[in-house]
C-alpha cells in the first residue's frame, strides 16, 4: 500500500522543520514535535512496520526509517537522552532486519557513531562491543563509527588527555553532546583517583590532571565538588532501561553516589589543593554495594 498525501507532506514538513538542527542553527522544537508525533501515528498504521507484517512496502520503510533517523538527532540537539536511546532502539530494527533497503541510509554511520559514544557514556561497555560485531565491514570503515571506537581505546587504556585530543576532532558536530558528558565522566574518575592518592597538590599539577585550563576554572570545580558531590548530575531522562526492565546505572550514577559517603572536603590553599578527611568517617551504605555487585554481576554475564 503505498504511504497516503497527506502523510507524505507531514513528512516533509518534518524535514524541513528539523534541517536547521542538522546545520546546527536550532529551529522550532514545538513544530518538530508536534510534525513528529502526526507521522509516529501514520507509521503505526503501516502494514510493513507490523512486528507480524507478511509483505513490505519499500516506500513505507524508507519514510519510518529517516523520520526515526531525524527523531534521533533531534533529541541529541534537546539533550533528550531517553527521547533518543528509545529512537535509536527502534531505528535499529530497519538498520538490522531491513539492510537492503534502498537507497542506503546516508545517516546511518553518525546515527551508529552517536549510539556508541551514548553506550560509552552510560558506561555499557558489554552491549559496545556487542553493537561493534553487528555493524557490517563496510560501515565500519566510516570515520564516524571509528571516532567513538577510538575514544573507548584511550578510556580502556588510562589515557584520559587523548580523549580530550579526539574531542577537539569531532568528525560530526552532532557527537559534541556525548563528548562533553565523556569527558565529564573522565574528570571524575581522575577526580577520584587524585583525592584517595593524594592529602594535597600542586594547584598547576591538579589542572593538568583534570585537563583544567585555568586555576579560576579549577576554583569553580573544587566549589561544584564539594556543594553536589563528585559526579555528573543524573535525572530521570538519562535513566535507561535494560532488557530486563530493570534501569541500567552508569559509573556516572554510581561515582556520584560514592563521593559524598566518602566525605573528602576539597579546598585550595596557596598553590595546592587540598583534600580534608579530617573528623569525616569513610562509610559504605549496603543500597549502594548491592547495586554495584548486581550491575557487576550483570556486565559479566553480558560479556560471557
Amino acid at each position: 500500500m503505498a504511504v497516503g498525501a497527506s502523510t507524505t507532506q507531514t513528512f516533509n514538513d518534518f524535514r524541513t522543520a528539523c534541517t536547521p538542527y542538522l546545520e546546527g542553527k536550532g529551529g522550532d522544537v514545538i513544530k518538530c514535535q508536534e510534525l513528529l508525533m502526526k507521522l509516529k501515528l501514520d507509521i503505526a498504521l503501516f502494514s510493513s512496520t507490523s512486528p507480524v507484517a507478511t509483505s513490505c512496502d519499500q516506500q513505507e520503510l524508507l519514510l519510518a526509517r529517516e523520520t526515526l533517523e531525524l527523531a534521533a538527532i533531534l533529541a541529541v540537539q534537546q539533550k533528550d537522552i531517553g527521547s533518543f536511546e528509545r529512537h535509536v532502539t527502534q531505528l535499529k530494527r530497519y538498520y538490522n532486519d531491513f539492510p537492503n533497503l534502498s537507497p542506503k541510509s546516508a545517516k546511518r554511520p553518525a546515527i551508529l557513531g552517536l549510539w556508541l559514544l551514548f553506550l560509552l557514556f552510560m558506561d555499557r561497555i558489554g552491549e559496545f562491543h556487542t553493537e561493534i560485531e553487528l555493524i557490517p565491514t563496510d560501515d565500519l570503515k566510516s570515520e564516524l563509527i571509528q571516532y567513538p571506537i577510538l575514544i573507548e581505546r584511550a578510556i580502556m587504556e588510562g589515557n584520559y588527555p587523548k580523549v580530550r585530543q579526539h574531542r577537539a576532532k569531532i568528525p560530526d558536530r552532532n557527537f559534541e553532546f556525548f563528548m562533553s558528558k565523556i569527558e565529564e565522566l573522565v574528570r571524575t574518575r581522575i577526580a577520584q583517583s587524585m583525592e584517595r592518592a593524594h592529602t594535597k597538590i600542586d594547584v598547576s599539577t591538579a589542572c593538568k590532571y583534570l585537563m583544567i585550563d585555568t586555576p579560576e576554572k579549577l576554583a569553580t570545580f573544587v566549589q561544584k565538588t564539594n556543594q553536589h558531590g563528585m559526579g555528573i548530575e543524573r535525572d530521570e531522562s538519562m535513566q535507561s532501561m535494560g532488557e530486563d526492565g530493570i534501569p541500567h546505572q552508569s559509573s556516572v550514577g554510581r561515582l556520584h553516589q560514592k563521593v559524598g559517603k566518602i566525605g573528602v572536603t576539597w579546598r585550595i590553599e596557596g598553590h595546592n589543593l587540598v583534600f580534608d578527611r579530617e573528623g569525616r568517617k569513610q562509610t559504605f551504605e549496603p543500597m549502594d554495594l548491592m547495586c554495584n555487585t548486581i550491575q557487576y554481576a550483570t556486565e559479566l554475564e553480558r560479556i560471557v
